[in-house]
């Protein structure tokens, strides 16, 4: 009986259940993580597992507390192939890839089945992107201006180009119409209702995920549009711009969002919509400033790629992924410190992961700033 309770005790106890990381004080009033709580984070975050026995070595030679040990470990552990696990997460999470299932979207005139095969095609596609968006070299940016897809019969049959032979998967030219990721069938297909577009969606997500510019949350009971309404997509939304309530927001959102209607709720080319013309012009306004025309989401692609954000919120989701929680105020310096090295690197997403772990903002339990990122000081 005594051993029973006691392995029920082990079971429940936050040390079995959780990784304990509660950090040292240091001089500057932060709380320093010890060597082998490094290790454990290191890797967790970059390999998904236990640490292996060169962090372990390192832990009892007391190293993994400065800057340049972890750096050192970091370089090694993301040239494993132990990483790709976990580089690949953090893309899923940035673009909310997996969720793409029949679950969350079922559309309209599709069988369970055959939209399930889609979806999962489509995901394959997404993951090969991944995998090569975290090659040593690669620029993290060009996942917005990528020109080729990975597809199989079913979803080269969606982009509208030739099927690979054989039935397998293989890379292949988009058309001209289609730019990076958000004219895939991924970002098309969960940014839609499951018989309509939406320009709303498409347009927030593009502008919470990729730029980081909040949308404010819509005002209370906003009206509905009667579903007598004729006329395309586009012009049934054009009612909230009528309301000086709604007009703020639906501007913003609606002139990234229009780019995509010419793309069905699947990411199908559409050129007709409940029988008018579809109409893809829309604008883009980054940090508020002046509205540049755009004639459709080829056009808008490399604006957001360019966009003086877009690196930055990178760093910021990649900082919140690591550390498992969304920054608090005193952690935006960080972003901006590693937005700076990240943009030295040419944008290079292995670059940026080591210099994320390697940074006060990983290594520090309350890793917060006051002024400057100097207030952190070393250990």
């Amino acid at each position: 009986m005594g051993l029973k309770y006691t392995v029920a005790a082990i079971l429940q106890s936050p040390n079995f259940l959780y990784r304990v990381e509660l950090g040292t004080p240091t001089a500057g009033g932060l709380l320093a993580y010890s060597a082998y709580e490094m290790a454990t984070r290191l890797s967790y975050s970059l390999w998904e597992t236990t640490p292996d026995e060169t962090l372990l070595s390192a832990a009892d030679a007391g190293q993994l507390l400065t800057r340049e040990s972890v750096r050192a470990h970091a370089d090694r552990m993301l040239a494993d192939p132990r990483a790709e696990s976990a580089l690949a997460r953090f893309w899923s999470e940035h673009l909310n890839t997996e969720r793409l299932t029949t679950a969350y979207y079922a559309k309209s005139g599709f069988e369970k089945a055959d939209l399930e095969l889609l979806y999962t095609a489509l995901q394959e596609e997404q993951r090969f992107r991944a995998r090569k968006l975290n090659q040593p070299g690669a620029n993290a940016l060009d996942f917005l201006t990528y020109r080729t897809a990975y597809v199989n019969e079913l979803s080269a049959s969606c982009y509208g180009i030739p099927a690979p032979a054989g039935g397998g998967f293989e890379e292949r030219p988009l058309p001209p119409e289609r730019v990076g990721y958000t004219t895939s069938g991924v970002f098309l297909g969960t940014q839609a209702h499951p018989a309509l577009t939406s320009p709303t969606r498409r347009g927030s997500f593009v502008l919470n995920r990729i730029l980081c510019t909040p949308v404010p949350p819509p005002p209370n009971n906003v009206p509905v549009i009667p579903e007598e309404t004729q006329g395309s997509r586009r012009m049934k939304l054009s009612a909230h711009l009528a309301s000086p309530t709604c007009a703020a927001c639906h501007t913003m959102l609606d002139g990234i969002g229009y780019a995509y209607e010419g793309f069905d709720s699947v990411g199908r080319v559409q050129t007709m919509d409940s029988g008018y013309p579809v109409d893809t012009s829309g604008s883009f306004a980054p940090g508020g400033g002046v509205a540049t025309p755009v004639a459709n989401a080829a056009e808008l692609a490399p604006l957001l790629r360019d966009a003086p954000t877009t690196a930055a919120c990178l760093v910021e989701h990649g900082l919140q992924y690591l550390g498992g929680h969304l920054l608090e105020a005193g952690q935006y310096p960080y972003v901006e410190e590693l937005t700076g090295q990240f943009g030295s690197s040419g944008h290079q997403f292995r670059e940026l992961i080591a210099a994320m772990v390697s940074s006060e903002a990983f290594r520090f339990a309350n890793g917060q700033l006051g002024e400057a990122p100097a207030a952190a000081a070393e250990p």
